[in-house]
């Protein structure tokens, strides 16, 4: 996301003063599970404390990269009516970060009495900026750009095989854009891993490894046909959190950080930790590239558009602008390119068309054998090794194209329970019992948890879901007609040190469904708010 910056030079954009001190939060500790209609329990306002204290910016919208910077919370609850959006901190109760055993102290705390203003978008007469790919930009391009209004982020095109190194200019010792706290064996020429999984390299040769970048990257992006799949599931004010991440944030946003971070620091600094990851240069131009999956995805069509809800579009967080001035800034500011003024350089996508491996005809005897193994599981789940579940399906009679491009059939993995401190991640396949590579017609997509050690001591825990799209896997794997499905999930691990990950349910359902089961939550939401803070 480029700055939203006050051009006051250029435009003479006046800016409203507001006060920094919003109403109090309050936090919500139900356990959220997609079809059961829940009650609200709350608890007292919540002290912000730096960054260690906050509503897990995935929840909202990983394609804004400067999230990282903002630290959120709720609005109080008796301004709420049916539900509210996430609103800026109070920064009076800011107060020192709970930071990870290793970290050096830090105060990221604003002066007291900082005022706040509400952002200005740039003038249309401003100039366009192009946001161009780090690895066809050299240093003294770079240098000659600073302080030229046309300046603009490059993105590191770690989607793309020429950008699946790290760029060159950030990789010079003693230039300002190198960090020393980075994967030593990640340097240049080591090739990327889009799957990284911590302290685990492939070592694959250098054309399947790009392969399987490409083909995961069709995958999290071609594949995530609403904005829910792609952005992840809506999270208001006064709601659990973590309801479930997007695929651009589980990867490649995820596996990319902790193929960067230092696997010799404590905590992966400095990308590989979010109290640390903003530290390295190279986290801008990562967030750049994220913010550019945005704009290819909302170009693909379909219903591939943005979240039109109010409580996503009034989203607010504060951010530094170029002056030091504190600006509290909404989503809807944020959608269109166009409006800030800048534009990505138009470059190849390779994965826009890559055709996944699919297979010649279906295996039956091995099928039975593996629904006959799958079809005793029993919930909860422990992932301590790969394992297979037998889904049914909403509906097994063949559906029109039209019909599949208005509801997408979706894979719910409901009450993924971790610590938040661990760097999980287990891959999904649909009906192959076998592990198989990215490039594979069965695979489903990932989950990977970037690791937050920071914070309160009670919120160590976490609890989300993961929502995969599958009508294209099924229509690709001749299943179209099944009853049922089976779902494997193959844990991944680093050898340093065992997670406890446990899953509670997995269920397959229509987007249309969900929309339904989210009203009726909301409704619930706001049924139990009236009650609780009845007006007058």
């Amino acid at each position: 996301m480029a700055s939203l910056y006050s051009l006051n030079s250029i435009c003479n954009a006046s800016s409203r003063g507001l006060s920094a001190t919003p109403p109090s939060s309050f936090q919500s500790r139900n356990k959220t599970q997609i079809s059961v209609i829940r009650k609200i329990n709350y608890n007292y306002p919540r002290i912000i404390q730096c960054r260690a204290n906050f509503i897990d910016r995935r929840n909202v919208l990983i394609g804004l990269g400067s999230l990282y910077g903002a630290t959120t919370a709720g609005l109080d609850a008796q301004h709420a009516d049916m539900a509210v959006p996430i609103g800026p901190p109070d920064l009076s109760k800011c107060g020192p970060a709970h930071l990870p055993a290793g970290a050096a102290p830090i105060n990221c705390c604003p002066p007291p009495g900082t005022k706040i203003i509400d952002s200005q978008l740039p003038c249309p007469s401003t100039p366009l900026r192009v946001r161009r790919a780090a690895h066809l930009v050299d240093e003294k391009i770079l240098g000659s750009l600073i302080g030229h209004p046309t300046f603009a982020l490059p993105f590191w095109n770690w989607d793309t095989p020429a950008g699946m190194r790290f760029p060159s200019i950030f990789a010079k010792k003693g230039s300002s854009l190198y960090d020393e706290f980075r994967d030593a064996k990640h340097q240049p020429p080591y090739l990327l891993d889009l799957n990284y999984h911590l302290h685990v390299d492939p070592n694959l040769p250098a054309q399947q490894q790009c392969t399987n970048n490409l083909t995961t990257m069709y995958r999290q992006v071609v594949g995530a046909k609403t904005a829910t799949l792609f952005l992840g599931s809506p999270h208001r004010a006064g709601e659990a959190e973590n309801p479930g991440a997007g695929t651009i944030e589980h990867v490649s946003h995820g596996p990319v950080h902790n193929w960067v971070g230092d696997r010799t620091q404590p905590n992966l600094e400095d990308m590989g930790d979010f109290y640390s990851a903003a530290r390295d240069p190279i986290f801008y131009a990562h967030h750049s590239n994220c913010d550019r999956m945005w704009t290819i995805w909302k170009g693909l069509g379909g219903k591939r558009k943005d979240f039109t809800d109010p409580d996503f579009l009034n989203a607010a967080f504060l951010f530094y602008d170029e002056h030091k001035q504190l600006v509290r800034v909404k989503i809807r500011d944020c959608l269109k390119q166009e409006n800030l003024r800048y534009k990505y350089e138009n470059v190849k996508i390779p994965w826009l068309h890559t055709k996944l491996v699919a297979p010649t005809m279906r295996n039956a005897k091995r099928e039975i054998s593996w629904k006959k193994a799958a079809s005793v599981t029993k919930f909860p789940i422990l992932l301590d090794k790969a394992i297979q579940v037998l889904v049914k399906r909403p509906n097994t009679k063949s559906r029109s194209k039209t019909d599949k491009e208005d509801k997408e059939e979706i894979l719910i993995i409901s009450g993924i329970e971790l610590h938040r401190g661990d760097p999980t991640k287990f891959d999904v396949f649909i009906n192959d019992g076998d592990e198989v590579s990215p490039e594979s017609s069965a695979f489903a997509g990932s989950f990977t948890n970037f690791t937050q050690k920071h914070g309160r001591k009670d919120k160590k825990v976490i609890k989300t879901r993961l929502k995969l799209g599958i009508t294209d896997i099924l229509e690709d794997l001749y299943a179209e007609d099944d009853e049922d499905v089976i779902v494997t999930i193959v844990p991944r691990t680093s050898g340093k040190k065992k997670m406890v990950v446990t899953v509670e349910g997995i269920n397959i359902v229509f987007a249309s469904k969900l929309i339904i089961l989210g009203l009726v939550n909301l409704l619930i939401v706001g049924v139990s708010l009236s009650i609780k803070y009845p007006s007058g």
